[in-house]
């Protein structure tokens, strides 16, 4: 009788434990690209900066992460006082909002560990932005 109960309760554990160990994955992957955003947002925010040390302070952020190869090339979006949005990092001023965007295909950040229960991950981004002013 322990045994058939253990049998129909055994799987409903199991997803359980997958998609705890899954969210955790996930969780610090998030953690981690939010945090290469925030560099990338300082590094952005100096006064000589370019697109190309912006995406270097971002990948020497993710540089211990398995997935910090992986990740898609850095956004920066600058808003000037006045309102109006541009991409070039050389037409800030100072005071101007700086934003970068990191983002990463989820699949390279989490294992997708409920793959066999129907939960896919594929397709999906991890996505983190930070706002600094320029220096």
């Amino acid at each position: 009788m322990l045994t058939l109960e253990f049998v129909l309760i055994a799987p409903l554990l199991l997803v359980l434990v997958l998609a705890g160990v899954e969210f955790a994955a996930w969780l610090m992957a998030t953690q981690a690209v939010s945090a290469a955003a925030c560099v990338g947002a300082r590094a952005a925010s100096v006064t000589d900066a370019t697109l190309a040390t912006v995406e270097a302070a971002v990948a020497q952020a993710l540089d211990d992460w398995k997935f910090g190869q992986a990740i898609d090339p850095v956004a920066i979006k600058v808003t000037n006082q006045v309102g109006d949005m541009s991409t070039d990092l050389a037409d800030a001023q100072t005071g101007d909002m700086v934003k970068v965007i990191v983002s990463v295909d989820v699949v390279d950040a989490v294992p997708d560990l409920l793959n066999f229960f129907g939960v896919l991950l594929s397709g999906e981004k991890l996505t983190a932005s930070c706002v600094a002013r320029k220096e």
